[in-house]
């Protein structure tokens, strides 16, 4: 992912923008120690933005353990719209896929505070997903609301072409 992310000669995102990914869980910080290993190695990648490339990471690495200090969806939610404010960008500006929807309460909690553009959901329910994005009723499953380009993959659909 980091290959992506970062600019480099090769890679052309087609629109020209800096493209920055916040990765969860916010929850079980540090366990094995893969998500303080994907910000180390974004800070050794050079990455500006390593401290805020995981959410669930040691102190050490700028991570803040939620259960000594209730960092929830909610707190990850208010920590991403304080970055909208001091860059200048509107919520409804920011393009969205997310991990952790319908299926749990951390994901559809985030999901219903959104006003981003979501076009993308994955979780323990499926997949959801729709370029055009689409409001928080669709991106709880609603299929129907989706555009023609969208698609839903259920967790029990098998040999999807």
């Amino acid at each position: 992912m980091l290959d992506l992310l970062l600019p480099h000669h090769d890679v052309d995102d087609g629109k020209g923008l800096d493209e920055v990914w916040f990765l969860g869980p916010d929850e079980n910080t540090g366990t094995g120690g893969l998500l303080d290993w994907a910000a180390a190695r974004a800070r050794e990648r050079g990455c500006p933005w390593w401290r805020a490339f995981t959410t669930g990471k040691m102190p050490g690495h700028g991570g803040i353990p939620h259960d000594r200090f209730g960092m929830t969806t909610s707190s990850v939610e208010a920590y991403v719209h304080g970055i909208y404010n001091k860059l200048g960008l509107k919520e409804e500006d920011i393009t969205r896929i997310q991990t952790g929807g319908p299926d749990g309460d951390l994901g559809c909690n985030a999901l219903l505070q959104t006003k981003s553009k979501t076009i993308a959901v994955i979780d323990g329910s499926g997949v959801l997903y729709d370029p055009e994005g689409q409001p928080t009723n669709a991106m709880l499953y609603n299929s129907s609301l989706l555009s023609p380009m969208g698609f839903k993959v259920d967790q029990e659909a098998r040999d999807i072409t």
